[in-house]
This record gives C-alpha cells, structure tokens and sequence, in this order.
C-alpha cells in the first residue's frame, strides 16, 4: 500500500513478471497482457508497479509501448532485432554463438557496460530468452542510429502524479475497449490483491 496525498492509501499491483509459452511468444501477446493488467489495476483504482524485470522484451513493452518509468538503479540497454555483426560477450556459450547469425526471434543487446550486461544474464538466460549480448555496436546499425533504449534488472513505476493522468488517457487510448470485463471494484480489487 502507498500513502496517497490526502493520507488515505490506494492499493498497489504488482507485476513480478510474464510467461508465455514458447509457441504463442511473437504475437504482440505481452503487450495485451499488460495492458489487460493495467486495464484492471486502473478500473480497480490501484498504483502500478513490477517487481525486477530482467526480460528485455517486457522492459520494451512495459517503458517503451505502455509509459511505465524504470526506478533508478537498472542497466540501460540497447536491443536490437535482426542479425550478424556485432561482437558476443565473451560468456556467451557455445550454442549462443551459433545463434547469433540465424533468426529474427533473437534479441541482440548491447550497453557501453559490458559488465553490467554481462553479469544480468545467466547461460540459462541467454540459451532460453534467445539473447545475443554485444560487446560493441552491432555493424548492421551502420547509420548509428541505435536501437531502442530500455532499462533492466530495475521495477518500473507508473508516471508520478504530474503525468499521471495523460498516461491514463494514454493507456485508455491503446486499449480502445478490446479488453472489458464485468468485474465490480470490489472484486477487482480482491482479484489482485490476492484475497479470493
């Protein structure tokens, strides 16, 4: 629970992370999964927030695609999608490194600290969320443009209380009412508190 400015304290959600299963994943489902999260969070009038999110893709989707604020603290990182080039970091295994040049469901990420990036990902890591650490820029970003900035091993946050309400607007806006439910506040609140 949070003090809310009046004294009084809104709830919180939070969001410890997201599994879905390897033959449904590169289907933009994350992205509608949070978003039905967020959907329910903000009907049920609750703060939103994650625990330490270590998955590249949902960093994207959660402070790129849907305005949630990383807390300071994380690694900043680079991702890219497509393939080749680049150099791997060296813990990268063996079957890492023979994924690095086939695929587009590769994730490739690079940081200027090596170290940082490094140590966030374990072999289990790399091998099963088809990562690709780099140790420098991937040669086929040859305009420099960069790829899409997103923070890791941090929690996000929704907008302080300035923003706040045009990021409501915001996620409302991206849901369009696809995602409805008949759930009262009550039971909404009940649902993600974890007191069925």
């Amino acid at each position: 629970r949070e003090l809310l400015g009046d004294g009084g304290r809104r709830p919180i959600s939070t969001l410890l992370g997201m599994f879905i299963d390897p033959s449904q994943r590169n289907r933009g489902l994350s992205k509608i999964f949070a978003l039905a999260w967020l959907q329910l969070c903000l009907d049920a009038d609750m703060e939103v927030r994650t625990g330490t999110i270590n998955k590249p893709l949902l960093a994207l989707v959660l402070e790129d695609k849907l305005g949630l604020r990383p807390l300071p603290g994380g690694v900043p990182v680079e991702i890219f999608s497509g393939g080749g080039g680049g150099s791997l970091c060296a813990r990268d295994d063996a079957s890492t490194t023979r994924m690095a040049g086939n695929g587009s469901d590769r994730v490739y990420m690079y940081s200027s600290r090596v170290k940082s990036l490094k140590g966030a990902f374990s072999p289990w890591d790399v091998k099963h969320e088809k990562i690709v650490l780099m140790t420098d820029r991937p040669s086929w970003d040859e305009e420099g443009k960069g790829g899409r900035l997103i923070h890791l091993r941090t929690k996000f946050v929704a907008p302080n209380d300035d923003g706040r309400s045009n990021w409501e607007r915001f996620v409302r806006t991206l849901l369009d009412g696809r995602f409805r439910h008949d759930l009262s506040f009550e039971e909404l609140q009940k649902i993600l508190l974890g007191r069925l």
